[in-house]
């Protein structure tokens, strides 16, 4: 843009830093709940697998292990559960940045071509072409309320979006930990029941 004068907004670069690493937690979050959910889906297949070889060893056939496969049923309940009330939630709030990343893509447009109309405005101030100027002049304004609407919009959601942080994650990060200590009991009780 060369050594025109260049618009800045020291509260909308904030709030983008706390946006851009919540986009990173989520993110985050979002690959460790599946990664229970890949380590819960092993050790269902175990409890298949082990099940089908205790009869086998065992040599009884009334169904002594059928406890495994419940346990597998049990598995299967919890890993729709957390899919269900985690995983589209974390989906959605993706989403939802990637569409709020795109309108702070298009308020730095905004931003851009402000700049711009208004250093073509500076740069012609002194221009005795007087439908040049008011040419110019319109272009600044219109630029400018484009970019200060989206700047204000960018803002207000971006806050939005950190400030609810805390109370927005807590209830899917909550219904996972419950499914993971209900699994961790199921598990040393089966345990129990195999030993």
């Amino acid at each position: 843009m060369g050594k025109g004068e260049k618009t800045t907004d020291e509260e909308f670069d904030d709030f983008y830093i706390n946006f851009q690493q919540d986009q990173k937690e989520t993110e985050e979050l979002k690959n460790g709940i599946l990664k229970f959910m890949e380590s819960l889906e092993k050790f269902q297949k175990i409890n298949k697998k082990l099940g089908k070889v205790l009869t086998q060893i065992s040599g009884i056939e009334n169904n002594a292990f059928d406890f495994l496969a419940n346990n597998s049923e049990s598995i299967e309940n919890t890993l729709d559960f957390v899919e269900e009330n985690s995983i589209k939630f974390f989906d959605s709030r993706i989403q939802m940045m990637k569409d709020l990343e795109q309108e702070v893509k298009n308020r730095n447009t905004a931003q851009l071509d402000y700049d711009v109309a208004r250093n073509k405005l500076l740069k012609e101030e002194k221009s005795k072409k007087k439908d040049l100027k008011e040419k110019l002049q319109k272009n600044a304004e219109e630029s400018k309320q484009k970019y200060e609407q989206a700047n204000y919009s960018c803002k207000e959601k971006l806050q939005r979006i950190h400030q609810a942080k805390q109370d927005v994650l807590a209830p899917p990060l909550f219904l996972v930990h419950q499914s993971y200590m209900q699994t961790t009991q199921m598990i040393a009780f089966y345990h129990d029941k195999l030993v």
